[in-house]
């Protein structure tokens, strides 16, 4: 009996997952199988690889501390931490040349970046909790599923995480009230507007914890399980943007950052799991299995124009002054993902799809830096 698995939305870093679960299955980072060796394999399917030299050789005799760290460079590596700080590091300077005119960084934005990282990082640890028993049959040499760490590690782990959070918000909440206090200036009917912003994403994040209450029927459904699962994305764009101003953001650049988010997460997904042939498995279902190799890659062109459309958008309504010497980058950079997505097209393959991967993570990255640049420098 083979047990079939759905690819759910990985929301560590909806920007760019470095550490994607595609690319765990075919290999683990820095893993490589010794001449004469033969890989397992799961129920007759692909090969699975053994893990890096590194980890295979870790035993419970290691610290905590390095069990942990080798399921973070697994899980939640470095350049996840510095993805997800590229998003907190767009929003902060968007929100405060909305709000006030002066995009500048603030010495609290270290808090910020902490509450970023920690934020996605408890997505991760939520999403190894809901994929544990699967996780055990298809990657049985990872860290957790070999037992080096447990999921009560990760429970504290999380704790600590939310704690962050929490630091991070009533800080922002209460240096905001002082402000207001000593300058007799009104806050409006939010007070505590980062804590309210930040409670509204996490009710979000329980909801899709639980699986909005129908885990069986979302699990059939994988573009509605991807789009309610992403929808988390604007409010994650509110929340930064509240936290770098102290007061509930709406204006027009905070909410096409919002759309730019979710296209961006939603852009992502999609093109990961657009495989080629030779990597597609009947048992693990993808986007590709149910439009097509090509109907997929249409739909991430579809989606990679209105991301780049908002990313010009955004930056024409934040720095207008800037946005003929910036623009052609993020042009270039729509081009390149794009011809790289039309040559999957004739010829997909898995080649072709981690092409894809880089093609559309770079378009996004050089997109947030050139926003987050132009602010910086037009400020």
């Amino acid at each position: 009996m083979t047990m079939k698995t759905t690819p759910k939305p990985s929301m560590s870093i909806p920007s760019v997952s470095i550490a994607c679960d595609d690319q765990q299955q075919k290999t683990e980072p820095g893993s490589s199988t010794l001449a004469g060796d033969k890989p397992s394999t799961n129920n007759g399917s692909k090969p699975i690889v053994p893990p890096s030299n590194t980890i295979n050789n870790l035993s419970m005799n290691a610290s905590i501390f390095s069990r942990l760290m080798a399921w973070s460079k697994e899980r939640f590596p470095f350049v996840n931490m510095l993805l997800t700080a590229s998003l907190y590091l767009l929003a902060a300077p968007l929100a405060r040349q909305a709000s006030h005119g002066d995009p500048s960084l603030q010495w609290f934005d270290i808090l910020g970046l902490f509450s970023a990282i920690a934020l996605f990082l408890l997505l991760r640890i939520l999403d190894e909790h809901k994929d544990y028993a699967l996780d055990i049959v298809n990657h049985p040499q990872r860290v957790l599923q070999r037992g080096l760490i447990t999921l009560r590690h990760l429970k504290i782990l999380g704790a600590i995480c939310i704690l962050v959070m929490l630091a991070g918000n009533l800080f922002v909440d209460w240096q905001t009230m002082q402000i207001a206090t000593s300058t007799s200036s009104s806050i409006g009917i939010f007070p505590i507007a980062v804590s309210l912003s930040w409670l509204a994403m996490m009710l979000w994040l329980v909801l899709m914890t639980v699986e909005f209450f129908c885990p069986q029927w979302l699990n059939r459904h994988l573009v509605i399980y991807a789009l309610s699962h992403m929808l988390i994305m604007p409010l994650i764009a509110v929340w930064m943007a509240t936290m770098a101003t102290g007061t509930l953001q709406f204006t027009t650049p905070v909410l096409l950052l919002a759309c730019l988010f979710f296209f961006s997460g939603l852009c992502f997904e999609i093109t990961r799991k657009t495989r080629g042939p030779e990597e597609d498995r009947p048992e693990v279902e993808s986007y590709s299995l149910i439009f097509g190799a090509k109907g997929s890659a249409l739909i991430v062109i579809a989606l990679l124009t209105c991301m780049s459309s908002l990313q010009l958008a955004t930056l024409y309504q934040v720095t207008p002054n800037a946005f003929v010497y910036i623009a052609p980058a993020m042009v270039c950079c729509f081009l390149l993902g794009l011809k790289q997505l039309i040559k999957f097209i004739k010829a997909p393959s898995l080649a072709g799809r981690e092409s894809n991967e880089k093609a559309v993570g770079l378009a996004m990255l050089i997109g947030y830096w050139s926003l987050t640049g132009g602010l910086l420098i037009a400020g």
